[in-house]
């Protein structure tokens, strides 16, 4: 509620540091990344959580898996200052790194809320990349039951373009409790005027559903 104040004066994204505080507040995991300088790294890392994975920033670096500037499975603080120490010897022009939990591979969704001028605030599944509007997505108004959810996901898998959803590869559990928890937001947050979860990567069964990006506009 304290941050939700910061949209009283008109239309704000939350910073990232705020958006990350709401999201764990509402109970939804994050693995977002964090960017720092390369001497901030190790403390950083006890923050973002193990393993990891760490990305360099330099001027004119763009294909950064290609240049080596991308490196995985850091999995405690003396991989990390290794590595950090690594990268300022061969990456020109360092300027920072970024931090971010590694997390297996699965499905990738978007969970987002868009405000419809008629309907006020909807709850919307898609695709990771897909446009959040109808026919491309699955939507609900909130309050969002959890059969509510089920028949959300029925929806999106009836959209072409949408990934499969079933209980032996994704942990339709975890997904359907974000969805929820997203929906417990907007009761919440009557400010909220656009959220964006994606890509959210729906693990395999019994291992829930991470948060990789998100935006978060209050007005």
């Amino acid at each position: 509620r304290a941050l939700a104040g910061a949209g009283a004066g008109g239309a704000v994204d939350l910073s990232p540091p705020d958006l990350l505080a709401v999201l764990r507040a509402t109970g939804i995991a994050c693995a977002m990344a964090e960017r720092v300088a390369p001497e901030l790294a190790t403390a950083t890392a006890e923050r973002v959580g193990y393993p990891l994975v760490m990305k360099a920033e330099a001027p004119g670096l763009v294909q950064r898996r290609a240049a080596g500037a991308v490196l995985l499975g850091l999995r405690d603080a003396a991989a990390v200052a290794r590595a950090a120490d690594d990268l300022r010897a061969r990456i020109r022009g360092l300027t920072s790194v970024e931090l971010q939990r590694q997390i297996g591979a699965g499905v990738e969704l978007q969970v987002a809320v868009r405000c419809d001028p008629t309907f006020g605030p909807l709850v919307v599944c898609a695709a990771a990349g897909a446009a959040s509007v109808e026919p491309a997505a699955a939507l609900r108004l909130p309050p969002v039951s959890d059969l509510d959810a089920e028949a959300l996901l029925a929806d999106l898998q009836r959209v072409p373009s949408a990934p499969a959803l079933d209980a032996a590869h994704a942990d339709r559990a975890a997904l359907i409790d974000v969805i929820r928890r997203v929906s417990a937001l907007v009761d919440l947050v009557p400010e909220l005027r656009a959220l964006l979860l994606e890509p959210l990567t729906v693990l395999p069964p019994g291992q829930g559903a991470v948060v990789l990006r998100a935006s978060l506009r209050l007005g």
